[in-house]
């Protein structure tokens, strides 16, 4: 690659606090600016959980199309096509079945490199969002889209052999990472309080906490349930960050010491405290509330599914497992886990050694110059 610097262009849906938003943030702050010179291109309007200001922070301009949700396929087309014959990219980078539509649309005739990176399974996560046949439209619609592009980065092992069973053969793999300096273990006992109190945790209690949208795939209201058999027997609560379509039903089986955040901005603040954390998903990429969890020295509680199975494929014994949308498996995990909680210096450094953010970034640094070479 010669020394002039060579322009990437990120497109997604938004900025909202979400696992591609955190990996996209974390790909810049390691990205050579001295061989790269990154945009960021949104395509909707920011919502209140943005993490636009971040992505500003780094001196890294932020644009935006502000389409409509109906807008996108069509006259958002054109929007998109004069933004990028301004931006003249080297690489467009996406991520999302919106943004890879609608660039995949335009890569050939306008001369630029297209990487997409893929952070679901399309069949089981567009079914779980959006019903049965809308989300089987879409899933066929998004694997049309990636056998069309030649650079598609799974982000686990995991979900690389899930679209292999599908027969798509040319993908490659860069897994999650984790920011290390956003998300440790808390050792001062002080500050462990202090942060407590200012979140209204009990500072004597054992905190349960979960990261995510409220979805079926996440299975919230079975994380619910089991709390409950625990529940004013253990000095225990139970904290959900995130928001969702299950929000009603949540609070409906809520007891008093079950609390449901909403959309958070920080969730290092609170797994920076938490004794325990719970992921009870049918499906993932790869995780990363649990990589940031982890992260923080949390003892895990599992579902038994092969993109959890991939965090710790050398050391399972980190974690503590239960079958996929079996109750009584994770309330007996909750009571393992309160008996004997997992060394969190031990759990914190496996990831931070296997899933490093820097690693994460120089993988695809590494994948933007063999493109821009070939």
């Amino acid at each position: 690659m010669s020394k002039e610097k060579k322009r990437i262009v990120y497109v997604l849906s938004t900025l909202r606090q979400c696992g591609p938003t955190s990996q996209l943030l974390g790909l810049l702050d390691y990205l050579d600016r001295d061989r790269f010179e990154p945009f960021v291109l949104t395509l909707s309007p920011e919502t209140q959980d943005s993490r636009k200001e971040d992505v500003l922070a780094k001196e890294i301009s932020v644009q935006s199309l502000n389409l409509g949700r109906g807008e996108g396929l069509w006259s958002g087309q054109i929007k998109l096509r004069k933004m990028l014959k301004a931006l003249q990219p080297d690489i467009v980078h996406t991520t999302g079945i919106r943004a890879d539509t609608m660039v995949s649309r335009l890569s050939v005739k306008m001369n630029f490199v297209q990487v997409m990176s893929v952070r679901n399974f399309a069949k089981e996560d567009f079914t779980a969002k959006y019903g049965r046949q809308v989300g089987a439209v879409m899933a066929k619609w998004h694997l049309g889209v990636m056998r069309s592009c030649p650079f598609v980065v799974c982000c686990s092992w995991s979900l690389e052999k899930q679209y292999r069973k599908l027969g798509l053969t040319h993908l490659r793999v860069i897994q999650n990472g984790v920011d290390e300096n956003r998300f440790f273990v808390l050792k001062n006992q002080d500050e462990r309080l202090g942060v407590r109190d200012s979140l209204g945790m009990a500072l004597d209690e054992t905190v349960f906490l979960s990261v995510g949208s409220l979805i079926r795939r996440k299975d919230p209201l079975l994380l619910i349930r089991a709390f409950l058999v625990l529940d004013g027997k253990s000095g225990t609560s139970l904290w959900l960050l995130g928001d969702g379509p299950l929000l009603t039903d949540c609070k409906a089986y809520a007891g008093d010491h079950v609390v449901l955040t909403g959309s958070v901005t920080s969730p290092e603040i609170y797994a920076k405290v938490a004794n325990i954390f719970v992921s009870a998903s049918w499906s993932e990429g790869l995780p990363n509330a649990v990589l940031e969890a982890a992260s923080c020295g949390l003892t895990l509680i599992l579902s038994d599914i092969p993109q959890h199975r991939e965090i710790f494929s050398d050391q399972p014994q980190l974690a503590y497992w239960f079958g996929v949308g079996d109750e009584e498996g994770l309330v007996q995990a909750m009571r393992k886990a309160l008996l004997a909680p997992i060394d969190p210096l031990r759990v914190s450094s496996y990831v931070q050694e296997r899933f490093g953010m820097a690693q994460m970034s120089q993988q695809y640094q590494k994948l933007y110059e063999r493109l821009l070479d070939a």
